[in-house]
């Protein structure tokens, strides 16, 4: 039971996270500066590709053509907020994904398809974690009342789906139903024969498949266009500009420079770096609050640990969702950090980058070398990382 809470704790962790980025994203939309700036740099950019001919011929619609896809995503807008949370990770309902590749299932057996084919799919049946049954029904409470909210509750995907219920009611009928609300069974229906399409988790699939594979469809037309378009933007601007401007933060490869700095934030300043001091002083101020409390190795704090020890610090290197655990070096190539998180002014560095505001937090090596040392005894390992040699 204490396993099962601590897994549920970290979802909800992580779907608060979510939460927490994609708020910072629409924010950042809405910030009438950030958006002011991004579209004197689209005018610069496309002025200076216009301002040379072999450029204008290579990339002149470059910026059009992504305008005339932003139009093509908004006509399908109601399948983004609709369908995006089906077979996410952390907001999925469990038993509507199993309907998914049950459905594929009992399409590929009538299509006559090969038992690899079959196997594949009965593989990332089995992939799929079994849910508490309260939360696989809040879940597909939540991506029913998500069809309503964004096609209309008149529209023929909520009729057909809630069949005049409220989003409640029609996933408690769902999951008390469905022969795919438990893993082994339903895992055991694939790989035999007793799979069929009156499941009501098929039937529901079966429901919003047209209105989903039309989005679908869009989706695989527009999304690799808007990349190709976007590696053709990145090499106008380096044509333009060289290395005189920084590379975004993308997914590639890069090394990214920046200094260590504290902001302006709440009203105050906030320091460059944060202490034990701070962790145990988050942990006792708030004791009813699991989100701050520390595991029990932690308490009381070990004697030996200096409590003022830099935990973490934040820099104003340019980093995006992926960068954690990236190592920060100092100039001299050393090790001083880890990345693990962004500040919240941060969130909106999708569209600009503020290197007044915007940090990047890691924690400190000091802060490493004194947990693994002073909390978690591991000397031979910090003796190695010290001296660089392994104890013989």
């Amino acid at each position: 039971a204490e396993a099962r809470r601590l897994d549920l704790q970290t979802q909800l962790f992580e779907i608060a996270n979510s939460q927490k980025a994609y708020a910072g994203q629409v924010k950042g939309l809405d910030d009438p500066y950030i958006i002011a700036r991004r579209a004197a740099a689209e005018r610069q950019l496309q002025d200076s590709i216009d301002a040379r001919p072999a450029l204008r011929a290579k990339y002149g619609n470059l910026i059009s053509r992504m305008a005339a896809l932003q139009a093509e995503r908004r006509t399908d807008a109601p399948g983004f907020g609709a369908f995006i949370g089906l077979t996410s990770p952390l907001v999925s309902s469990a038993t509507l994904h199993r309907a998914l590749i049950a459905f594929q299932i009992l399409n590929a057996r009538a299509g006559g398809a090969d038992q690899k084919t079959i196997d594949g799919l009965v593989a990332q049946m089995k992939s799929v974690p079994q849910q508490p049954a309260a939360l696989d029904q809040a879940m597909m409470a939540a991506r029913f009342a998500e069809f309503s909210r964004f096609f209309g509750d008149t529209s023929q995907l909520a009729r057909d789906v809630l069949r005049g219920g409220s989003p409640t009611a029609a996933a408690a009928a769902v999951v008390a139903s469905s022969a795919l609300a438990d893993s082994a069974r339903a895992v055991a229906q694939a790989s035999g024969d007793s799979l069929t399409r009156t499941d009501p988790a098929v039937g529901v699939v079966m429901a919003y498949l047209p209105t989903f594979a039309k989005f679908q469809q869009m989706v695989s037309t527009v999304v690799p266009e808007e990349n190709d378009i976007a590696r053709e933007l990145g090499r106008a601007r380096w044509e333009i500009y060289g290395p005189s401007q920084p590379p975004d933060a993308t997914f590639s490869l890069r090394i990214q420079d920046g200094i260590v700095a504290g902001y302006e934030y709440n009203g105050t300043l906030a320091p460059w770096h944060t202490t034990f001091y701070g962790m145990y002083d988050r942990h006792f101020s708030f004791p009813d609050a699991s989100d701050w409390a520390l595991p029990k190795r932690w308490l009381p704090p070990p004697p030996t640990l200096d409590l003022s020890t830099p935990l973490d610090f934040v820099n104003t290197t340019d980093i995006i969702g992926g960068n954690s655990g990236s190592p920060v070096l100092n100039q001299k190539l050393q090790l001083v950090g880890l990345v693990f998180d962004g500040n919240i002014e941060s969130l909106s560095s999708d569209y600009i980058y503020m290197p007044s505001v915007d940090r990047a937090v890691a924690v400190d090596i000091h802060a490493i070398l004194a947990a693994l040392d002073h909390v978690y005894g591991m000397h031979r390992i910090v003796d190695e990382m010290r001296t660089g040699a392994m104890e013989r």
